[in-house]
C-alpha cells in the first residue's frame, strides 16, 4: 500500500489519462470524449484535485489504477508494475519466493527476450530467402513486419546463444527465458531456420516466440515452452496490438493460428486474436472479457473444432461473455480466405451466428434424424448445452427449435432436459437473479444519484431518514448509513474515518454531485433528495415483494402451508406500507 500511495503522489490523473484521452479544461476539471463508450458529446470528467475521473454517460469511473486496468485490460497487479515503472517507483516481488533478486532476475528475462527480438528483427533485413517468404510469399507489408517485429532465428546452433552472451546475458538467463537449451555442455538455439513472431503481453512486453519454419521442415510451428514470464494457459496472441480495435468495435474475433491474426490485421480486421489450438480458457476469456463481452470464435467445422466449442460455452457463460461461430470454408483458415479475397472475410465475421444456432445447425447435419438412436445422440449433445442457458426465455426458444429439427413435441426435449438437471439453490438463485437484474439496476443508479447529492450537500440528508438498506450494494449502504448520522462537509483534502475504505467511490459521488447538481437552488436539491427517496422505496418494495412471490409458488409447490402463510402475511404488509 506504500508504492500505491507512492506511485498516485509522483502520477497526476490528468497526466495518466491524457496519454488515451484529449482532455479540455473545464473549470476547475477536465473533459473529453470517452475511451470506454461512444460518444460525441464529451461526458468524461477528470478532476486533478481529487485524484479521479468519472463519465456521466456510462458511469465508468476512479483513479489512475482503476483507468490503466480498464483501458489496457490488466490486473490491479499489472496496472500497479505498468505504473511504477513510469513513476519510477521499486515495488516488492510478489508471492513467497519472491523478493528483490527474483524480481530483478525477472526482469532480466523481459530484457534477453526483448534483445532476441531486436536480433530477430535485424536478421530478417539481412536473410533474402526469409525477407522474401515474409514479404512475397506471406504477402505481408512492412507495416505488418514493423507492428508485430517478426524476425529470421539463423539456421547455424548458437548465433543468438553468442549474441546474449556479448551483451551480458548469463547462461541461466537465457534458459529461464526459454532462448537456448543445452546440448551435451553447450549452448543451442531453440530457435533455428525460422521466421519468428514474438509474443506480446498486454502490457507490450515481450514474452516468448513463435517460429515457423521455410519449407517442408517439422514441426512446422515451434512455440515457446512455459516459463517465467510467459503461460500458454494464459496468453492470448495478438490482444496487445488488438484491444484498441476490440474495444471500438466492441467484439473481438478468435482464430486458431498466430499468423492468421497477422493476414487479418493487414485486411483491416484488427480485432482479431489466436489462442494456442483451440483449448480457450476462462483466463484467456476473461481478459478478452475486459475489452468486449462479445466474442467470435473462427475455428474449423469439423469434429475437433465442435467439440472445443462445446467445450468453450460453459467457460464462456463463467466469463460472462456472448459467444458466436463464423464457419469457415471447408479446408480453409482465415488466411487462405483473406488471400483469395479480404472483402470476404469480413463478410464471414459479420455473418458469425450465435453458438446455439450454429451448434444446432452443425450437429443436425452430422446425424440421421431420421434414425431414433442418431436422435437419441443429438439431443444428448445438446441437451448439455440447453441445460446451461440460464435465460428461461432463451432457454425455452431452443427447447421449440429443438423439438422442431427432430419431430418431437418440446415436452419430450423438457423431460430429456430434466433427467439431469442440478437442483441446487444457487441454481434457483440464479435463475431469480438474472430476471430481477433490471429492478437491482435501477436501484443502484436511483441509490447512488441520491447518495451524490447527499454527499455535497448536508441540506439534504434529512432526506436518508427513512431509507431501507436491505436492497443496496453494499458501498453504497455503507455510505449512505454514514452520512444519515453526520452532518460536516465532506471534502476530498481529509476523508472521514468510516469513509477510508470507500475514499475513491466518495470521490466520485463528490464529482458528480458538484457537476449535476452545483448549480441548482437549495429548495430544487432538498426536493430532488426526498423524491430520490421516495422512488428507492418504492423499488425496494417491488423487489421484496417479488422474491417473496417466488418463495410462495415454491412453497406452493412443495406443500409448506405454513411457510405459505407466513409469507402472504409478509406480502400483505409490503403491500399495505
Amino acid at each position: 500500500m506504500d508504492a500505491v500511495a507512492e506511485v498516485k503522489d509522483r502520477l497526476a490523473v490528468d497526466e495518466v489519462v491524457g496519454e488515451y484521452v484529449q482532455l479540455k479544461p473545464a473549470g476547475r476539471n477536465l473533459k473529453g470524449l470517452c475511451p470506454f463508450h461512444n460518444e460525441k458529446t464529451p461526458s468524461f470528467t477528470v478532476s486533478p484535485d481529487k485524484g479521479i475521473y468519472h463519465c456521466f454517460g456510462c458511469g465508468q469511473g476512479g483513479d489512475i489504477f482503476t483507468f490503466v486496468e480498464k483501458i489496457e485490460g490488466l490486473s490491479f497487479r499489472e496496472a500497479l508494475e505498468m505504473l511504477a515503472r513510469k513513476a519510477g517507483v521499486d515495488l516488492p516481488e510478489q508471492g513467497q519466493d519472491g523478493g528483490e533478486s527474483a524480481k530483478k532476475h525477472k526482469q532480466r528475462l523481459y530484457e534477453a527476450l526483448d534483445t532476441a527480438s531486436q536480433y530477430y528483427h535485424i536478421q530478417l533485413s539481412r536473410d533474402e530467402t526469409a525477407r522474401d517468404y515474409v514479404l512475397n510469399t506471406r504477402g505481408y507489408t512492412k507495416e505488418t513486419v514493423k507492428l508485430f517485429k517478426l524476425g529470421w532465428a539463423p539456421g547455424s546452433g548458437s548465433k543468438l546463444a553468442n549474441f546474449l552472451k556479448d551483451r551480458g546475458f548469463s547462461k541461466q538467463e537465457m534458459l529461464d527465458a526459454g532462448l537456448v537449451r543445452m546440448r551435451g555442455s553447450s549452448l543451442q538455439d531453440v530457435f533455428r531456420g525460422r521466421v519468428v513472431v514474438p509474443f506480446f503481453d498486454g502490457q507490450g512486453r515481450i514474452v516468448g516466440f513463435t517460429g515457423r519454419v521455410i519449407g517442408d521442415g517439422m514441426p512446422k510451428y515451434l512455440n515457446t515452452q512455459q516459463t517465467k514470464v510467459f503461460d500458454k494457459s494464459r496468453f492470448v496472441f495478438g490482444l496487445f496490438q488488438a484491444k484498441e480495435s476490440m474495444r471500438r468495435e466492441n467484439e473481438a474475433v478468435v482464430v486458431e493460428g498466430n499468423l492468421d491474426v497477422l493476414s487479418s490485421h493487414q485486411a483491416g480486421v484488427r480485432w482479431v486474436v489466436a489462442m494456442s489450438g483451440t483449448a480457450v480458457t476462462l483466463h484467456q476469456l476473461k481478459q478478452l472479457s475486459r475489452f468486449t463481452k462479445s466474442i467470435v470464435f473462427a475455428f474449423d467445422s469439423d469434429s475437433a473444432g465442435i467439440a472445443a466449442t462445446e467445450r468453450a460455452i460453459p467457460i464462456a457463460q463463467e466469463a460472462g461473455v456472448d459467444l458466436s461461430i463464423v464457419t469457415l470454408p471447408n479446408g480453409e483458415d482465415p488466411d487462405d480466405v483473406i488471400r483469395k479475397d479480404p472483402q470476404s472475410w469480413k463478410d464471414l465475421i459479420e455473418s458469425k451466428k450465435y453458438v446455439v444456432d450454429w451448434l444446432l445447425e452443425t450437429l443436425s447435419v452430422h446425424y440421421d434424424l431420421e434414425n431414433a438412436r442418431d436422435k437419441k445422440e443429438f439431443t444428448t449433445r445438446i441437451s448439455d448445452t440447453l441445460r446451461r442457458l440460464s435465460d428461461p426465455v432463451e432457454k425455452a426458444h431452443y427447447v421449440e427449435v429443438t423439438a422442431n429439427i427432430i419431430g418431437v413435441s418440446p415436452t419430450a426435449i423438457e423431460q430429456k432436459l430434466s433427467q439431469s438437471r442440478p437442483k441446487t439453490h444457487q441454481t434457483k438463485r440464479s435463475k431469480f437473479e438474472s430476471q430481477d437484474a433490471p429492478i437491482r439496476d435501477e436501484i443502484d443508479t436511483v441509490a447512488r444519484a441520491l447518495a451524490s447529492l447527499a454527499i455535497c450537500y448536508p441540506d439534504t440528508r434529512s432526506a436518508l431518514e427513512d431509507i431501507m438498506f436491505d436492497e443496496l450494494d453494499s458501498d453504497t449502504k455503507s455510505l449512505l448509513a454514514f452520512l444519515r448520522g453526520y452532518q460536516e462537509d465532506l471534502g476530498t483534502d481529509s476523508m472521514p474515518d468510516g469513509l477510508q475504505s470507500l475514499e475513491n467511490y466518495v470521490k466520485i459521488l463528490l464529482l458528480r454531485g458538484e457537476e449535476e447538481y452545483g448549480s441548482w437552488s437549495l429548495l430544487d436539491r432538498q426536493v430532488e433528495a426526498f423524491s430520490l427517496s421516495h422512488r428507492l422505496k418504492e423499488l425496494q418494495t417491488k423487489r421484496q415483494k417479488k422474491r417473496i412471490s417466488q418463495e410462495i409458488a415454491a412453497a406452493e409447490a412443495a406443500g409448506d402451508d405454513e411457510l405459505r402463510m407466513k409469507l402472504l402475511k409478509r406480502y400483505q404488509e409490503l403491500t399495505r406500507q
